[in-house]
């Protein structure tokens, strides 16, 4: 294909793509119809100013303009509170490499470095692709928060890929656990939150952040176990296995450890999680309370949730560190219940993979267009 009919056929679809007419586009670019009309027909090309206009209008790069559009790739990404994991796959989904970055969760790290490390991630696995050959789908945590919507949708418009879209992680989820099925998604990470998907829409329930949810996340865990530790060395709290594993472990200087606490935040504080569950293993009362209690929170998100389904058996996919513990899931089955049939399913692949499964979905979409 000569570099004419390429641009030919990259114009003409980008135009398609924005439902314009090549009159509006020969005006963006302050050109003649007949112009567009000539590229289109793979005639000719524009020079260099036209080409910057044409990018910037057509939300795309000069380079993608040009792009044989021959191959498509899928690019999933999964961007929690703890990690962000990127997946590109060949058009029918057969993987071809994965890489693992930073949080990118801008609620938790700020919307510049969010990007940054999504660009980053991004350039590092689409290296030696054209973004005009790659559909993008990104699940990010925090994403449509606080009109966070507005400034991923200016961040990924910028690469040019073929199609994009940015929604909340929890999306990937729903789309690895239930597909297009009815059900209840359930995460017990670094938050904790549950969506509802009904009839092809999803509703939900929690996940508003750890100012808010009050339990059942392992945030909400962790600083417990933190306020038991403290109790306890201060002398006003009740003995607890918790803090002897703290101690073991080396955290034998409380001021010390209070200023890591303050410094490092959320991820950091959700990491003293696994005290609470190896002191509930060995009796602990307090621990066992712990998990207990948030577990009963996290319950009452899905019986919320449960109450708009009408199924007789409700698929119920759990995903999130926490769900890896059997005493997470022992406590939640107690906390559910006897008043809905829940098939309880432990999530099992990675999430990234809904999102991969969400970009092949949307490059369906485009092929139709």
């Amino acid at each position: 294909m000569s570099i004419e009919e390429r641009f030919a056929k990259n114009i003409k679809m980008l135009r398609k793509k924005m439902n314009i007419t090549q009159k509006e586009l020969a005006e963006a670019a302050g050109c003649s119809e007949k112009a567009v009309s000539k590229w289109e027909c793979a005639q000719s090309i524009p020079d260099i100013e036209v080409l910057l206009s044409l990018s910037s209008y057509l939300k795309t790069t000069v380079e993608a303009l040009f792009a044989d559009g021959g191959k498509a790739y899928l690019l999933g990404i999964d961007g929690g509170g703890t990690k962000t994991v990127l997946s590109l796959a060949e058009a029918d989904g057969t993987p071809i490499r994965e890489i693992c970055t930073d949080c990118s969760n801008p609620i938790d790290i700020g919307i510049e470095r969010a990007t940054e490390i999504l660009k980053k991630g991004i350039y590092d696995i689409c290296e030696g692709l054209s973004f005009s050959s790659v559909v993008c789908f990104a699940g990010i945590a925090g994403c449509t928060s606080g009109g966070m919507e507005k400034h991923f949708d200016e961040f990924f418009s910028k690469f040019g890929f073929m199609a994009y879209k940015a929604d909340t992680d929890n999306a990937n989820i729903i789309a690895a656990g239930l597909d297009s099925s009815d059900g209840i998604t359930l995460i017990l990470g670094t938050g904790v939150c549950s969506f509802l998907q009904k009839d092809g829409k999803r509703s939900q329930v929690g996940g508003r952040g750890y100012f808010i949810d009050n339990g059942g996340s392992a945030f909400d865990i962790g600083r417990e176990a933190l306020i038991t530790y403290y109790r306890e060395k201060d002398g006003c709290g009740k003995k607890s296995k918790i803090t002897l594993l703290m101690d073991k472990a080396g955290f034998t200087s409380p001021q010390n450890l209070l200023f890591h606490i303050y410094d490092k935040g959320k991820k950091y504080v959700a990491s003293f999680a696994h005290f609470v569950y190896e002191a509930a293993r060995i009796g602990d009362k307090t621990a066992n309370d712990i998990i207990k209690h948030n577990m009963e929170n996290a319950a009452i998100f899905v019986l919320a949730n449960a109450e708009k389904l009408s199924t007789k058996k409700i698929p119920l996919i759990l995903a999130g560190g926490l769900t890896n513990d059997p005493l997470t899931i022992s406590y939640l089955k107690t906390s559910l219940g006897n008043k809905y049939d829940f098939d309880i399913r432990k999530l099992d692949c990675e999430p990234v993979s809904g999102a991969v499964r969400l970009a092949k979905k949307m490059y369906k979409e485009t092929l139709k267009k």
